[in-house]
Formats: C-alpha cells, structure tokens, sequence
C-alpha cells in the first residue's frame, strides 16, 4: 500500500514510494516542491533550492523562483510558481514592488499588491517579526502544511517524512483510489495534514491561517453599458494573461466543446498568439464531439488543430495499456492521493500531449456561469451535498463537515449577492478537487489564464441571473469574434442516429493522424527501440 509505506529516517514518502517502484523522485514530483527549516541536504533528489529567512525551499527545477523587493532594494520574501506581476510581465528571478517592507502598514500594502499578481504561486514573506505564506488565487498551487513537523509542500508524498496516519479510522487505499473518501474544506488525506485555503494567509510562526481577500467588491452591475464595460475589462485582462504565458516557452492549449476553452481560444486569436499545440483529446464518447466542436472552430480561426485519440489507441494499441496504468497510478500518487483515480484513457490522452513547459486551462472559468449559484447557502444541508458531491455517511463526517463549513461560512466578509457562491466554490469545491488533479498531471505545468483576483471580482459584478443563461460566457465570445458560431455538443449517442454517424466519420477521416500520435508517443516513451543484445 502506498499510503502506508514507512520512509526510512528523515526520507520523504515520495521519495520512499519511487524507490520501492524504481522510479526517479525528480520526474515523478515534476513542478512540486516542499519548504521547511533544515539545513538537511536533499541535492539526491535532484531538485533545485534557495535559503531564505532561515527557511530552505527545495522545488523542481520547472518552477521559477523569484527574489521579492521593495523600492528601496530590500528583499522582503520569495515568489515561486508561474506568474504574471503588476506590470503584466511574466515574474521571472526578481519582482520590484513600489511599497517599503519598513512601513508599519506593509502588510496590507503588500497584501492589496498581490490582488494583482496572478498565475500559479506561492509567496513567502517575512518583515519584521511577521512571516506569512500566500498562495494563488485559486489554489493551484497546492500549499499543505503538517501541523505536527511545520514542514510545508504541493502534496502529502514531499511533505511527510513518516506513513500516512488516515485520517477517517478504519478507511483503505481502495476508499481514496474511488473516491470514497472526500476531502474538502482543508482537510486532506492524512489527519496532521492541512491544505492552506485560497485567499487566506498561513501564519508562519503560530501556523494560524487567516482571509486577506476580498473584505469589499464593486457594486453588481445595474444597466446593459455597466456589463459591456465589464465584459470588456474582463477582456483585456485575459487576453493580456493569455499573452505573457505565451512568452513563457512552450505552451499548449487544450480546446474542448465548452465554453470556457472556446472563450481561451478567441481571445488568443484575438492577439495573434500561438501555441505549441492546440489540442483535444478523445477519452469516452462525448469528448469525441468535443472534438468536432473544437477542429471546426480551429478551422474558422485557421487554426492548426491536433486529435489525440487516447480512447482508440487504450483499446487498440496494446503499446498503450502498461503506460496508462502506470500513469493513472503516478497521478494519484502526485496528487497526495486525495482525489480519485482517474480512468486509464484520461491518464494516457495526458501522455499523448507535445511536450510542452504549461498546459493553459479554463476550469476555474465555470465561475462565468454561475456555477453554484443556485445553491442556498444559508441551508446547511444543500451546502454540504454541493461542496462534497454527496450526504455525510458517517457522524464523523456529518460533525466534521457541519463544523468546518460553519467555520469558513462564519469568517465571510460581508459581500453583495452571490459573491459567496463565487467563493465557496474556488475556495471550498475547486481547490481541494480539480486544482488537485492538476497539479499532479505528468506533462508540464498546467495553469489557469483565469487565476487573477481581479478577474474574479470584475465576474462578481456581472448579474447572476445572466451569468446563469451562460450570458457572460457569449458576451466574451462575440467580443473576441463577433461572427463566432455557437455549436452545443449532443446529449445523444447511438450508431445509428446522426449524431453518432458523424463522430464515426470524423475518426475516420483522423485515423492517420491517431496512427501518428501513436508513433509519436511510443517514439517519446522508447518503446520502439530494438531491445540492447
């Protein structure tokens, strides 16, 4: 069992677990990193590190690590992750803020500074006697901390250095593999292990957590010009984010039959951008027509588009098999084993991608739709099914769910209509689940053009009751290219009905690129070397 697996002294479970399958620690935690106060020397792992303020930060060398400064030239903390500054410049070795790390007041300077800093980050910030850890703001990043050890990290396995303690009594592996298992509202696998929530701060020396964001929004929008504003800015802003990713190597964008890709795309026409690969990938039937959707819209735009037919080739490629259920095990086991396995033809259409540095994705963009708006907060019940997609099963689950969302509910600002559904769900239902799976994809960082605070309050002000109708999502599409058609994917299936007849000739007609992409991926994983004499 991989949850229980005891590390030898002072060794990470991660790095337990990749000696017991004979793995490399440094491919495996690709884009993950750890932070404790050590002077302990973990160069074996292959990761890069910096000291700062008596901490040691040990991260994989695909995350940049940035020195903070103040307009005076003192350092102040530590950014890593990818992310766009102030200047809506990608943050590379150093960022310049214009604020004074001795002012009395540096910390909320500092803190409404960060209300424009957007990406994929953690921040660590000392000043005075104050040490605080920030995170995105959606939690991309994951930032879990032991309460126990103090140690800080992007998942269980580089955080622990010890078995997992489970944290429900008499759960197995098999409870987290399906699911079974929930975690939600910080809490994770193991029962010492907390995950810091976005827009909170984790107190470094009493490891309190606390809101900084937001305590006040601008008003809902009353008339059709307030909106086209706001559909505007909104805009800019994301077609600007879109833009300095694009600057930051090799970049891929992934297209399916929603709208929040759709919205992606248009936008990074809209600039002229270009990207490594744009790409959908086939996994089960419906992402087939996401497919269709996807390659008639890329050729409007004249836009080169890739099939990735990882459901054809799992079923007809035996070269497929041993890959993807190696790689559904490392994406559970990289995501701290607190979201459940994904199927295997999903593992591989992630194995089937260009190689690429980031993965630009729209999902915390169902935001724009309201999603959860149509919950009732204030009924405890509801609440809980829609934040943990089920009832408690247990009186363990009922106190411990009840008391933590009473808690998070309990420390809201005092915000206008429906902004708390906003942040109940990046705060309590992305974060501890789509974020996670994120995180622990195998191929580059995978990055929300979307994770901006600002983005998020200027979509608070738009009217429920259209953003609901999807109305938020065609504004930004007709803004990006006014004649952009509309297709919605089918809620059918069948080989003999229209829908599935076109699905049937569209794979047809790609079987030569699937065979391609086939060639590629076993090119990239060796596996069409002559065995050595």
């Amino acid at each position: 069992m991989e949850m229980m697996l005891q590390p030898q002294t002072g060794q990470l479970l991660g790095e337990a677990i990749c000696t017991k399958h004979g793995t490399i620690f440094n491919d495996e935690f690709y884009g993950q990193y750890f932070l404790e106060k050590s002077d302990k020397d973990y160069s074996h792992l292959g990761w890069n590190h910096h000291r700062y303020a008596g901490w040691a930060l040990w991260h994989s060398a695909a995350l940049p690590v940035a020195t903070l400064e103040d307009k005076s030239g003192t350092s102040f903390g530590l950014l890593w992750g990818i992310a766009i500054g102030p200047s809506d410049e990608l943050i590379r070795s150093e960022l310049t803020l214009p604020i004074d790390s001795k002012s009395p007041d540096f910390i909320e300077t500092f803190e409404q500074t960060l209300t424009n800093i957007r990406g994929k980050y953690v921040v660590l910030l000392k000043s005075r006697n104050s040490e605080f850890l920030y995170g995105d703001p959606v939690g991309d990043m994951g930032i879990l901390f032991d309460t126990k050890t103090g140690i800080i990290g992007s998942s269980i396995p580089v955080v622990l250095r010890r078995q997992l303690k489970p944290h429900y009594d008499n759960f197995t592996e098999k409870d987290l593999q399906n699911g079974t298992a929930v975690f939600r509202f910080g809490a994770t696998p193991d029962r010492d292990v907390k995950r810091l929530t976005p827009n909170h701060k984790l107190n470094l020396k009493t490891y309190k957590t606390a809101r900084f964001w937001p305590f006040e929004l601008d008003p809902i929008c009353e008339t059709d010009e307030e909106c086209l504003d706001v559909v505007q800015e909104i805009s800019k802003r994301l077609a600007g984010n879109l833009e300095s990713y694009s600057k930051f190597g090799r970049v891929s964008l992934p297209i399916s039959g929603g709208y929040d890709s759709r919205v992606l795309l248009l936008l990074a026409q809209s600039r002229n951008l270009k990207f490594t690969s744009v790409f959908t990938h086939r996994t089960n039937w419906i992402s087939g027509y996401d497919a269709i959707i996807a390659r008639g819209l890329c050729d409007e735009l004249g836009i080169d588009h890739e099939f990735l037919d990882a459901k054809s080739l799992f079923e007809q490629s035996d070269f497929c098999v041993e890959p993807a259920k190696q790689a559904q095990i490392w994406n559970w086991i990289r995501a701290g084993f607190a979201v459940p396995m994904e199927r295997r033809p999903t593992m591989l259409s992630t194995l089937l991608i260009k190689d690429t540095d980031i993965v630009l994705r729209g999902n915390v963009m169902e935001m724009l739709g309201g999603r959860l708006h149509k919950v009732d907060l204030t009924d405890l019940a509801e609440s809980i099914r829609s934040i943990c997609g089920r009832d408690p099963i247990s009186d363990f689950e009922n106190s411990e769910w009840s008391s933590s969302y009473k808690k998070w509910a309990n420390g809201l600002p005092n915000l206008q209509d429906k902004a708390i559904q906003d942040l109940c769900f990046i705060e309590n239902l992305y974060c501890n689940a789509l974020s996670v799976v994120l995180q622990s994809m195998p191929k580059g960082l995978y990055v929300n053009p979307f994770a901006d605070r600002q983005l998020i309050s200027l979509t608070m002000r738009y009217p429920s009751e259209r953003r609901i109708k999807s109305a938020l999502y065609k504004d930004l599409m007709q803004a990006a290219h006014p004649t952009i058609p509309f297709p919605k994917r089918p809620m059918r299936i069948g080989r003999n009905d229209k829908d599935g007849k076109k699905l049937n000739r569209f794979l047809a007609a790609n079987e030569k690129q699937t065979e391609s992409v086939g060639v590629r991926f076993k090119t990239q994983m060796g596996l069409n070397k002559s065995p050595s004499n």
